[in-house]
């Protein structure tokens, strides 16, 4: 109450605290007046109860879209934000501002110490409508001094979305003579093609279809092919990443894990194996996870999990399109077990995968046997299972891939503490 200093020309709802004001007490007053006539009432005037903290020096090192569920109607959530790269010199507050694009914008403010550190800016607002070409946004951190920088966010569509979507097959009948023939033609029934949009499973799921830029990815010490699939981006190899940057643990673990604890390791060639390998058995095949490894703890679908910054374990719904770009009918997309192995749906799993004459990986995806952790190591040059990021309760939805069957097999529900290899897919 004594010492009081106006601060001049600070008359604005809002007042940002610079070095000079740093240690000491800021308050605001308010003065009542008459909405007619001249009668003013006495200023009231509120301050903090702690010292201000001073503005911190500061520069923006990056800006990075974190997450991946930026659609049509969507309203924002904490969940939804990008990730600010800042290198604080003084320590001090922080605000971060964004204009609003799209029906949404995205802010953040607190106090940082010295030192390289990210702060998330999390959205608000409703995205309008699916855009394209992304969201344009420029970031704008207020401390000490004033700097900008200027990130895209790309959006995604919902399944509902893809009504000119025909997977780039003609019509007419499948060579009923072979039906491992890996030319694909639609059923004579869909003519004029079925779009995606037709699958009421996905109606409300979003699928990203993100272009690759370049032919490999790079993360850490691992570089990874990828390759274009009917307008996605998927890696054409399976993850080896650390979940938690521990290295693949030694201990035995009996004949059976049993419950899904977030186990990982390599598949283990040694009859009545109870350890993890330590080593890829061959190139490409990856590390198996149990199913809350691959997720690093995460339970939503399109999860990041133990995949690189910009890519994410691809959903149920995504798996379903990358079958439908390569055939797989609308109604056997929904079916648990084993597709059909009859005409045009029969020929899906072909174009994923080469093992044997009929299989002509004609995708790019590259599918490997690289085998499973169920009550034992098992079917390695037989079997290739993939987790999806889809779940229910103590159950996930897998794909597989086998030597010996010519569509995709999809199992719905699959037990999480079975340890399968992972693809990513980009956001």
């Amino acid at each position: 109450g004594t010492d009081q200093t106006a601060i001049t020309g600070a008359t604005s709802t809002e007042f940002v605290i610079t070095n000079e004001y740093g240690g000491k007490y800021i308050g605001f007053g308010i003065t009542p007046k008459a909405l007619t006539g001249n009668l003013t009432g006495t200023q009231v005037v509120y301050y903090a109860p702690t010292p201000s903290t001073p503005a911190a020096n500061f520069t923006l090192v990056s800006a990075t879209q974190s997450t991946n569920n930026f659609y049509k109607n969507r309203v924002m959530s904490a969940s939804d934000y990008i990730t600010l790269k800042i290198n604080v010199t003084t320590a001090g507050s922080l605000k971060f501002i964004t204009n609003t694009a799209n029906g949404y914008s995205f802010s953040a403010d607190g106090t940082y110490s010295i030192g390289l550190q990210d702060v998330n800016l999390v959205a608000k607002g409703t995205l309008s409508a699916y855009n394209g070409t992304g969201d344009n946004f420029t970031i704008i951190g207020i401390g000490a001094t004033t700097n900008t920088t200027t990130t895209v966010i790309n959006n995604v569509k919902l399944g509902d979305q893809f009504t000119d979507h025909y997977n780039g097959i003609v019509g007419g009948v499948h060579n009923t003579t072979n039906v491992n023939d890996a030319t694909h033609y639609l059923k004579i029934s869909y003519t004029s093609g079925e779009s995606f949009n037709n699958n009421s499973t996905c109606f409300t799921k979003p699928i990203s279809t993100s272009a690759c830029v370049g032919t490999t990815i790079t993360v850490g010490s691992n570089t990874y092919s990828i390759t274009n699939i009917n307008g996605q981006c998927w890696m054409a190899q399976n993850l080896k990443e650390l979940p938690y940057g521990t290295a693949v643990p030694t201990a035995s673990f009996g004949t059976s894990l049993g419950a899904d604890i977030a186990a990982f390791g390599f598949f283990n060639t040694l009859s009545s194996a109870t350890t993890w390998a330590t080593s890829e058995p061959a190139a490409g095949e990856g590390l198996l996870y149990q199913w809350s490894a691959a997720m690093k703890g995460a339970t939503t679908e399109r999860a990041k999990g133990v995949c690189p910054s910009g890519w994410h374990i691809p959903s149920d719904c995504e798996f379903m399109y990358l079958e439908h770009g390569l055939g797989l009918s609308i109604t056997n997309q929904n079916v648990s077990g084993v597709r059909s192995q009859l005409l045009a749906d029969g020929v899906t799993a072909t174009k994923l995968i080469s093992k044997v004459p009929q299989q002509t990986n004609s995708s790019g995806f590259n599918g490997l046997l690289a085998g499973k952790y169920t009550d034992g190591f098992s079917e390695r040059a037989k079997n290739g299972s993939l987790w999806s990021s889809s779940q229910t309760g103590t159950t996930a939805t897998s794909y597989i891939l086998t030597s010996d069957l010519t569509s995709m097999a999809r199992y719905a529900p699959e037990k999480k503490h079975y340890a399968f290899p992972i693809r990513c897919l980009k956001d």
